[in-house]
């Protein structure tokens, strides 16, 4: 298994580092910081639905263990989520917190994003061994959170991406896909 995680460690550093050599190669447009938001944040759903997609793939019997990827992908999700905060707080507010704070009450897909991103942030802050310790059976409940996090995002992409929505109706099915393949599991195994 180390050397999966190995190959996962490159494979989901390699958003990283395609932006970094566009940005070196002066790649990104002729609005770099709208292209480092969205390169970012499409990183980050991406890592979000693959990790959330290891449940289903788990059930197949050569990928028996791929959930244990779960933890390590989603760190990395949550990673390019914050790199999508903050280049979206450089170059929409250039760090003005006033112009975040107005940006919050006045638009709903900020508002939506941020809550998306507190959640992220309590996945990530949680999902140690020591408070799987500590939260006990609570600790799944709280993890179950993804998908609300994961609704939330949808929804931003949606407000965000307006007219162009092949992304939010691609991200959407999926995220779909997976929610009710989780309830209906869920379902399933309930009875």
């Amino acid at each position: 298994m180390a050397k999966v995680k190995v190959l996962v460690f490159v494979l989901a550093s390699l958003p990283l580092a395609c932006i970094i050599w566009l940005a070196l190669q002066q790649q990104l447009g002729p609005n770099p910081g709208k292209a480092l938001i969205h390169y970012f944040a499409h990183s980050a759903v991406c890592l979000l639905l693959l990790t959330l997609s290891l449940a289903p793939l788990s059930r197949l019997p050569r990928l028996r263990k791929a959930k244990q990827l779960s933890r390590l992908l989603g760190l990395y999700s949550f990673f390019y989520a914050v790199l999508h905060f903050l280049a979206y707080l450089a170059f929409t507010t250039g760090f003005r917190w006033a112009v975040f704070a107005e940006d919050i009450t006045d638009r709903p897909y900020a508002y939506v994003g941020m809550l998306a991103l507190v959640i992220l942030l309590l996945m990530a802050v949680t999902s140690t061994q020591g408070w799987q310790r500590r939260l006990k059976r609570n600790w799944k409940k709280l993890h179950n959170l993804v998908f609300v996090a994961l609704l939330l995002i949808i929804i931003h992409i949606f407000w965000v991406a307006r007219s162009d929505l092949i992304w939010a109706v691609s991200y959407g099915s999926l995220a779909a896909f997976l929610i009710i393949w989780r309830l209906f599991n869920r379902w399933l195994y309930k009875y």
